[in-house]
Order: C-alpha cells, then structure tokens, then sequence
C-alpha cells in the first residue's frame, strides 16, 4: 500500500482539564464545561492522499467526533471508486460525511460543511419523559 495511501489523524476527545494542568487559552472554559474550551479541541490530518490544495489548510465548518468514521469512509469511497457505505450501515450512523469538504478545505467556508448543527448537552433534568 505505502505512504501514497496513508493518512494520519489525530483528534482529541474535549478541552483540558484545568486542574491538572489543561491549558485551553484563549478559550474559555475546559474539559466538563460546555464553553468553547471544553467541547473547540485540535486535530489534524496530514498524508499524500490528502489533495496538495488542502495541505496546510484550516478547515472551517463544524465537525463532531462521529463525523470521523463516516468521513473516513468518504475517503475510502473517493480513493477506491467503491461504495462501502451499505457494508457499514452508514444510514445508521449519526455521523457526516465531510470528504468531499476536506479535500477543498482551503477554499470551504464556515457554513458550507456537511453540519451545521451540533447538539452539546442534554438536561435530562429538564428533559420530559419520552
């Protein structure tokens, strides 16, 4: 297969933990509180499949931590010319698929991913009974 084919990613799962010496500045916030620097973490992705025209490119738009497995097999899909999509069940997954998006990362606005909302927190005190 060889290094043309490979992609590294690297994400984190939230923001530090401030008492043990997490540091989310400039955001505010950390791990256990829904402000940016508790839910706005790092990650990136780096390999020779990724297209030229995104290397070094932030992307913008919203991106959760189930879009990853969905997004994967985007690149799957896109590199093979197969369609893995009913392997997986991907019509089942709560992810997005944001391939397509992340090839153009450089030139993709904010508003133009494959999410435009992401739900942070659930008050089940709150919450009625379903």
């Amino acid at each position: 297969i060889g290094l043309e084919n490979t992609l590294f990613l690297y994400a984190s799962d939230n923001g530090g933990c401030k008492d043990a010496g997490g540091y989310n500045t400039p955001l505010r916030g950390g791990k256990h509180f829904l402000y940016e620097g508790g839910v706005r973490v790092p990650a990136f992705i780096s390999g020779k499949i990724l297209p030229e025209t995104a290397a070094g490119s932030t992307y913008k738009p919203i991106f959760h931590v189930s879009d990853w497995l969905p997004t994967m097999f985007g690149l799957i899909d896109d590199s093979t010319g197969d369609d893995y999509s009913s392997v997986v069940g991907m019509g089942a997954l709560d992810g997005a698929n944001h391939w397509s998006q992340l090839k153009q990362a450089a030139t993709v606005g904010y508003s133009e991913g494959a999410r435009d909302e992401i739900i942070l927190n659930i008050d089940r005190w709150h919450t009625p009974d379903c």
